[in-house]
């Protein structure tokens, strides 16, 4: 499968530098308007009003929290997101490369529709995550919520279980990357979730991901 470069950082990663302060001139969004937007935020961002709540673990990395209660959907433009989602009951959602091929080919359609600018991502058997850096307000919900409702219809179809019940656990969380270390953090943290589960050896030797990507 090609992937189009233009929606992947393709450099290494010290040269995938976010300035904040030159991103927030650049889309028109003041210190204190930032800080709004950082307030507003939720972890619990994304599908259909009356879809079932996300639930990780109990401690998730980075400090956020699992028990915060709904609040309104805002993923404002101009800032950088960690984005995450799982399976129901931690079953896969790749059982095969086929998976991972049909899934990136969603994703490919999903970006031609919303063209969200995808920073680094990662896809595991069970859960997938991404970084992403909407350009207007809206966009990342209006992304998401695409992608994984597109996924969940063909992968019904494909396993001929359409009608038996939920793909996904639950609406995506969403968490903002509020400075520029925490970017890096969030980066190495996403495209190593391989190497952690003991997948492969290399973190770079995870097909389904952004850093394997980025070698060629």
């Amino acid at each position: 499968m090609t992937i189009r470069w233009e929606w992947c950082f393709c450099t290494p990663v010290e040269s995938v530098h976010v300035p904040f302060a030159r991103a927030q001139a650049e889309d028109g969004i003041t210190g204190k308007q930032r800080n709004i937007a950082m307030t507003l935020v939720a972890s619990t961002i994304g599908n259909a009003k009356g879809d079932a709540a996300l639930s990780l673990d109990a401690v998730t990395p980075f400090g956020y929290s699992d028990s915060m209660p709904r609040r309104a959907r805002v993923a404002p433009g101009g800032v950088v997101f960690h984005a995450l989602n799982r399976a129901v009951a931690r079953l896969p959602l790749f059982q095969k490369d086929g998976d991972y091929e049909a899934f990136e080919r969603v994703l490919l359609e999903a970006q031609d529709l919303f063209p969200i600018r995808i920073l680094g991502y990662c896809l595991m058997p069970n859960h997938w995550h991404f970084l992403l850096w909407p350009k207007v307000d809206g966009e990342l919900t209006a992304f998401l919520r695409w992608l994984t409702h597109t996924h969940t219809m063909r992968w019904h179809t494909h396993y001929h279980t359409s009608g038996t019940g939920h793909l996904y656990q639950g609406r995506f969380k969403a968490f903002p990357v509020e400075e520029d270390d925490h970017y890096f953090t969030v980066l190495r943290y996403v495209e190593r979730n391989a190497l952690r589960a003991n997948l492969v050896e290399r973190a770079e030797d995870w097909r389904w991901g952004s850093l394997w990507r980025r070698q060629f």
